[in-house]
């Protein structure tokens, strides 16, 4: 496994926090399911900025072109948070991110509680929503242990509050750092545990268990939800 190194800055909001720029042209609010690099050209080429996990980003068009082996690739043009426009795989955004804050949250196959138990989702794990119907959401989650959890329904058990999505996503590079998966200041990622420890709010609750287990002295790497990042087919 390729290390990856993580800064440990915390996330912006994201159901209420939206870029400031102006929203004449603005299709929608999308978020990043993951560390994605956006591009200068609609055919993905030159670099231009890097998107952190569940970063917002203002939809001002899409577009379709066909790659070198001629399939037909998606494409988003967004307006960053400091007015940069750039392009982007369209695969690699979503409606809003969730959190899983109920233990153990069944998802579906699809938007009927008949259709099949795919999977039971740990509290804390984040997710992104791809579609809604009715009080039903469609997720991207990512591996969960064993499974892959893409396109799956629940119902309830999750929230959108931006203060919850962000503390999961800082516990999850936490985690990422603790148990080594990716480089990082584990001093640093200690200290931030213990401040999401001080909070009052369902990820406050997760990693008070997390440090209870550090302090305890036992295993060095923190209770793992088993979650990569959510692209979708992937």
């Amino acid at each position: 496994m390729i290390a990856v190194a993580v800064t440990l800055s915390m996330i912006p909001g994201c159901k209420d926090q939206k870029p400031a720029a102006g929203t004449a042209d603005v299709l929608a609010t999308k978020y990043a399911k993951r560390q994605i690099s956006v591009y200068k050209d609609s055919t993905l080429k030159t670099w231009s900025s890097t998107l952190e996990k569940g970063e917002p980003v203002e939809l001002l068009s899409e577009e379709t072109f066909k790659n070198a082996k001629n399939q037909d690739i998606n494409v988003s043009k967004v307006k960053l948070s400091d007015d940069t426009v750039a392009f982007i795989d369209s695969r690699f955004l979503a409606v809003k991110p969730v959190v899983f804050v109920d233990a153990n949250v069944k998802v579906y196959n699809r938007n009927n509680i008949n259709s099949g138990e795919y999977a039971v989702i740990p509290a804390g794990t984040l997710g992104f929503v791809i579609d809604e119907k009715a009080d039903w959401v469609q997720v991207d989650i990512g591996e969960v242990g064993a499974k892959k959890v893409y396109s799956k329904w629940v119902k309830g058990g999750i929230t959108d509050s931006a203060e919850i999505v962000a503390d999961a996503v800082s516990l999850e590079k936490i985690r990422a750092i603790l148990s080594e998966t990716v480089k990082g200041d584990k001093e640093e990622a200690l200290n931030l545990l213990r401040t999401l420890a001080q909070k009052s709010n369902a990820i406050s609750e997760i990693a008070k268990a997390d440090l209870s287990k550090i302090e305890g002295g036992e295993n060095t790497g923190t209770a793992d939800s088993g979650q990569n990042n959510p692209a979708e087919g992937e």
